[in-house]
């Protein structure tokens, strides 16, 4: 394929799969957004895609827990053509939000949690809070096709009930929460990498982070900026993750 393609799901509660695909068309990566019941189809193509994106939202409402339902669906429906798909060294995935949740619970965002999707999970926030706000975040994984071309640390937006990453062993953070934990994650986690780091499950949304207009500090940065007489950026932190993608595929 001379361009890259994203493939991004929608449907069954996940919501922001418009914006997710804006973030990949910004940095040049085309794509198509499918229902989930199409891609859960046998008949359908997913190695006509560079990249799986897994959006946030509530699929299924989250009632059986956030994420849980799509997992299941996930794993009994297309775990063989998802593995495959991953299988292959010039494929990444993404899982953002209640996306990173699906992932996670499905036991498929590495090879090796397969056979132990319970050994890591996304649990209820610490105290029990529906969380919403900007978080510190740093990059623990640098050589992440997700993370080669963002900083060491940057600021992020989280917004979930269910995101304390928990583990029976010990967790490598790709990105790590700085100066505040939100949620109690172990170890500070803010997301997990697989497959050699070309997937990435991640809570907190870089897609709603592309403009340097969107940052809750926007006004003040641009004061300091033009006081020091320096222009005025135009993208926001979010942006450096797609891309990084964008980069490693070429």
């Amino acid at each position: 394929m001379s361009q890259p393609k994203v493939l991004v799901l929608a449907g069954r509660g996940l919501n922001c799969e418009i914006e997710t695909l804006h973030a990949f068309s910004l940095v040049g990566i085309e794509g198509q957004i499918s229902h989930v019941d199409d891609v859960l189809a046998p008949g359908f193509d997913l190695n006509a895609f560079n990249v799986l994106a897994v959006p946030g939202g509530f699929s299924f409402g989250d009632h059986t827990g956030a994420g849980k339902a799509l997992a299941n669906l996930l794993r009994d429906r297309l775990a063989e053509r998802f593995l495959a798909f991953m299988d292959q060294p010039d494929r990444l995935a993404i899982g953002i939000c209640n996306g990173c949740q699906a992932l996670v619970k499905s036991g498929l965002w590495d090879r090796q949690a397969e056979t132990d999707s319970g050994q890591v999970s996304v649990a209820s926030n610490a105290g029990g809070d529906y969380i919403c706000k900007w978080v510190q975040v740093s990059n623990q994984a640098p050589d992440s096709p997700w993370l080669n071309q963002v900083p060491g640390q940057l600021a992020l937006p989280i917004a979930h009930g269910e995101g304390r990453f928990v583990s029976t062993a010990e967790l490598l953070p790709a990105l790590a929460y700085e100066g505040e934990n939100p949620n109690g994650s172990q170890q500070d986690t803010a997301a997990v990498t697989g497959f050699d780091g070309r997937l990435i499950a991640m809570m907190p949304h870089p897609e709603r982070a592309l403009r340097f207009t969107q940052q809750p500090d926007w006004t003040a940065k641009r004061e300091r900026l033009r006081r020091a007489g320096e222009a005025l950026p135009a993208d926001g932190p979010g942006l450096s993750i797609f891309r990084s993608a964008a980069r490693w595929l070429g």
